[in-house]
């Protein structure tokens, strides 16, 4: 809001250079999160080609992001370069960038838990732990609440935040539930509910792995589970998760990556008009319940299967 109000101002409430000036900036962002995802898959040991591709030069990425000139751009120009300064041991200045980033976009706080846990996780003994979890709650939260008070609107964004959740789309999972359970009178507040609750055990339980699979790789997960529990998705939500995923380097998770990244070109019309809403319910809802189920499936059997083979690889081969 204190760009868009200083952009306003600066520009004497142009509309066409607001659009220009805005335009520029999500471009601008672009380009730093392309840099970023670079080094994040520099630092991790991948390779920073294929996740510049993957994560930045991805046709979701430019046809939402650049071309449809989303706040997204900006949150995650903030996003990761925050998380690249948690991976280089500088987690404070990293929560930091994350609030800004939730100055955009809320969401965007997760990551800051992220990063506090991550850090607390890495000292010695209970005692650095528990001041490093409230150093990290303290920063992340009172720099936040300083930006509500400095923006000038206060708390009232809060009555907002349900806006979103106004549009039933098919392609959300919690709404495509309701409306395959009861489509005259769909269980929507009940859906919605039971996605958060599996939002929070399946964030718990992600938090738990950070010494086995790494910062960016959990924030990856959690970035999604938050994005597919959540009251609505659009595709551009799941721009996040797809540039995570892409400096993460999991070949698996890549392949998920590359396939809802070409899915996704054709759930939304030039306009914004969504193609699901062109078919009759629960015929659509249906559709993404049976994929999001195959999904889920096809992941356990890969998980079990990677198990399977560790415990048979010969001590002092590397897998």
């Amino acid at each position: 809001m204190l760009l868009l109000s200083g952009l306003s101002r600066l520009l004497d409430q142009g509309e066409l250079a607001m659009l220009v000036a805005l335009r520029v900036l999500c471009v601008a962002a672009w380009a730093v999160c392309a840099v970023v995802v670079a080094r994040i898959a520099r630092h991790l040991g991948g390779s920073p080609s294929v996740a510049v591709w993957l994560g930045a030069v991805n046709p979701l990425v430019l046809l939402h992001l650049v071309s449809g000139n989303h706040n997204d751009a900006l949150m995650l120009g903030l996003l990761l370069p925050g998380l690249l300064l948690a991976l280089l041991d500088r987690p404070l200045l990293g929560i930091v960038l994350c609030v800004g980033a939730a100055g955009i976009k809320a969401t965007a706080l997760v990551v800051v838990l992220v990063i506090g846990v991550d850090w607390a996780q890495r000292q010695e003994g209970w005692p650095a732990r528990l001041r490093a979890l409230v150093l990290a709650g303290g920063l992340g939260a009172g720099l936040f609440a300083l930006s509500v008070q400095l923006s000038g609107y206060g708390w009232s964004f809060l009555g907002n935040l349900d806006t979103p959740g106004k549009a039933l789309e098919a392609l959300t999972p919690t709404t495509a539930l309701a409306f395959a359970l009861d489509v005259d009178d769909p269980p929507i507040d009940g859906a919605r509910q039971a996605g958060i609750v599996v939002a929070v055990v399946l964030g718990l339980l992600f938090l738990t792995r950070l010494r086995s699979w790494g910062l960016v790789r959990v924030t990856s997960w959690i970035a999604l589970t938050v994005v597919l529990t959540g009251s609505v998705v659009w595709p551009w939500y799941l721009i996040w998760p797809t540039m995570l995923f892409a400096a993460a380097g999991v070949l698996a998770e890549r392949l998920v990556v590359v396939l809802w990244s070409v899915a996704l070109l054709f759930t939304v019309l030039p306009g914004g008009h969504p193609v699901f809403a062109l078919y009759e319910r629960p015929g659509p809802e249906q559709l993404v319940l049976v994929v999001l189920g195959v999904a889920v499936v096809a992941g356990l059997v890969h998980v079990g299967v990677s198990r399977r083979r560790r415990r048979r690889q010969p001590a002092g081969v590397p897998t």
